[in-house]
């Protein structure tokens, strides 16, 4: 896999198990997030979670609550040790991030040490911002 985007798993959940591409879809922001990269040139897409990690679109997951928001710097880094290591099980070249700060300030370091360029396309934007940037792009879809 040479290029993959990394989108965040939002606070909105269903209330049911199911594919983890489906948990987050109550959230405008996931839900535009998700078109957007599955309509851009990206060998492959996964979610950032609080709880799991790294997860695959068709991972089944259950309806949880944690945030990043809510752990300490030590968890934090836990967690960002985690999803590194499962981001480089994966061999890509390239990460573009589709996540706020909080899920790439300690990840971003650890990538880009095993020599993984990675890309904030929407950096700086506040989720007003990222909605409209969606907006725009999705036009036609």
């Amino acid at each position: 896999m040479k290029k993959i985007a990394l989108i965040s798993c939002t606070k909105k959940k269903q209330t049911y198990e199911c594919p983890a591409q489906e948990l987050y879809l109550p959230s405008s922001l996931f839900k535009k997030a998700k078109l957007y990269v599955q309509r851009k040139e990206y060998d492959g897409w996964y979610i950032l979670s609080a709880l799991h990690g790294l997860l695959s679109p068709d991972q089944v997951v259950a309806p949880y609550n944690q945030t990043l928001n809510s752990m300490s710097i030590v968890d934090i880094r836990d967690w960002s040790k985690k999803v590194a290591d499962q981001v480089i099980s994966l061999n890509p070249k390239e990460i573009h991030f589709y996540a706020g700060d909080n899920y790439r300030k300690e990840l971003i370091p650890r990538l880009e040490k095993a020599g993984i360029v990675c890309y904030v396309p929407l950096r700086g934007k506040r989720i007003g911002e990222q909605l409209a940037f969606y907006n725009e792009e999705l036009k036609g879809f």
